[in-house]
């Protein structure tokens, strides 16, 4: 009888956290330990994790005044990875699952970087990203493309089209297509 191996999730990014945060029955994921990764905490605090403090470099930032908010409109390059959380995958075992809502700069920050950190260790890793929707622009969509093949030609990922979701309900609220997003991508969790 073999041993099965420990499934580990790690999340990366706010956009990807707020994915989790909207699924209300934790245990159902299939992973043994969740690493989220990111500029706050968890709102869940009943469930067991770890978090690991992170913000992207200033320079994966830009600023739009109309609008009022920071978004990551400039290139995506690798950084180093938080000493914590290269800690927590030098300590665990098992199989890692790294997850990321792209298209922000921290989740692209960390999808990128995590490929190419665990592309030299001798873990089994599997890489879960989301592509924009439309309507959130073609010079993110561009530049999450980039991404995902400079991951690909390393790991396994399986890339969800959210344009894919909002086809499904072509007369929804922006705020409805989130919600099927959410739905959509921890489906792909849950395997």
């Amino acid at each position: 009888m073999t041993k099965l191996q420990k499934r580990n999730l790690i999340v990366c990014g706010n956009a990807a956290m707020c994915v989790l945060e909207t699924c209300a029955d934790w245990d159902s994921l299939p992973y043994d330990h969740i690493i989220f990764v990111n500029h706050r905490d968890v709102r869940h605090k009943e469930v067991s994790y770890t978090w690991v403090p992170f913000q992207a470099p200033a320079e994966h930032y830009g600023y739009i005044e109309a609008i009022g908010v920071y978004t990551s409109r400039k290139q995506i390059y690798p950084v180093p990875l938080p000493l914590g959380l290269q800690s927590a995958i030098l300590k665990g075992d098992g199989l890692w699952t790294v997850f990321a809502c792209l298209g922000g700069a921290g989740g692209c920050t960390l999808y990128l970087s995590l490929a190419l950190y665990l592309a030299g260790k001798d873990l089994g890793a599997r890489f879960i990203g989301s592509v924009p929707f439309r309507f959130e622009g073609k010079k993110k969509i561009s530049r999450v493309q980039d991404i995902i093949d400079k991951v690909a030609d390393i790991h396994s990922q399986e890339v969800v089209q959210l344009d894919r979701v909002r086809e499904h309900g072509r007369l929804l609220s922006v705020a409805k297509y989130f919600q099927h997003a959410d739905q959509e991508l921890l489906q792909v969790l849950r395997g």
